[in-house]
C-alpha cells in the first residue's frame, strides 16, 4: 500500500469515527427533544380540551345559547357487567337533552376521559374509554342540524383523542410516566459513560502515539 492509500484510508477512518460520534452525540438528544414535544403537545390538549368536572359548559347545536355536558350519577346506572362504577353521560342544550352515553370510572386516570371542540357549527364531544376489555373507545359526535350523531375524528380530533389515551391508565399513562421520570438520569447516564468511553479511545490512542515515536526513535538508536 502506498503512502497517499495509507493517508486516505486514515482519513475516512477518521470521518467514520466522526460521523459515529456526532449519531451517538445527537440521535438520543432528537429522540429527546421529540418525546417531550409530543409529550407537551399532549398536555396542552388536555388542560385545554378535557372535561374534568361533572358539569362543563358549551354549545352543542350551534344556536349561540350556552348547553351542558354533565355526569348523571342519580340515575339508574347502565345495564350490564362493567369492572368499573356507572354512570351517565348526558348533553343538554335548548331546554332537552341532545345525547346520552355510559360513563365508567374507577379512579382519575382509568375512567371515561371527555374532551370538548369548540366549532362554528356546534361543539363536538370527544370520548375516550378502555375500561372494558379489547379495544379502546374512540368517538367523536357533533351537531348534524338535528341531533347529536357520531362523526368520523378530524385530525385536531385525533391528536385531543391520542392526548386522552396517553393520560389513561390503560392507555399510555404509564409508559408516558417511566419517560419522564427515568429518561434525564437515563441520558445523563449515557452521556457520562460515552464521554467515558471516548476520553478512554483518545488515552489509548496517545499511548500509542507516544509507544510508536520510543519505537521508531530506537531504530534510529541501533542505526
Amino acid at each position: 500500500m502506498t503512502n497517499d492509500n495509507q493517508v486516505n484510508s486514515v482519513q475516512k477512518m477518521r470521518v467514520a469515527l466522526f460521523s459515529a460520534l456526532v449519531l451517538l452525540i445527537f440521535t438520543p438528544l432528537v429522540i429527546y427533544s421529540r418525546l417531550s414535544s409530543k409529550d407537551e403537545r399532549y398536555t396542552q390538549a388536555i388542560t385545554k380540551y378535557e372535561c374534568v368536572q361533572d358539569n362543563c359548559a358549551a354549545d352543542f347545536d350551534g344556536d349561540g345559547r350556552t348547553g351542558n355536558l354533565l355526569v348523571d350519577r342519580t340515575s339508574p346506572p347502565p345495564s350490564g357487567s362493567y369492572s368499573a362504577r356507572q354512570a351517565w353521560l348526558v348533553v343538554n342544550d335548548s331546554h332537552r337533552e341532545l345525547l346520552r352515553l355510559p360513563f365508567s370510572y374507577a379512579d382519575s386516570t382509568l375512567r371515561t376521559h371527555v374532551a370538548i371542540r369548540n366549532e362554528i357549527g356546534g361543539a363536538r364531544l370527544l370520548i375516550f374509554d378502555h375500561t372494558t376489555e379489547g379495544k379502546p373507545v374512540r368517538q367523536v359526535f357533533a351537531w348534524d342540524g338535528k341531533q347529536m350523531v357520531q362523526v368520523q375524528p378530524s385530525a385536531p380530533d385525533q391528536e385531543i383523542l391520542a392526548a386522552l389515551g396517553a393520560r389513561d391508565d390503560a392507555g399510555s399513562w404509564n409508559d408516558w410516566a417511566l419517560y419522564r421520570s427515568l429518561t434525564l438520569p437515563i441520558l445523563v447516564g449515557y452521556y457520562v459513560l460515552l464521554a467515558g468511553i471516548v476520553g478512554l479511545l483518545i488515552i489509548l490512542r496517545h499511548r500509542r502515539k507516544i509507544q510508536t515515536v520510543k519505537n521508531q526513535a530506537a531504530l534510529v538508536g541501533s542505526d
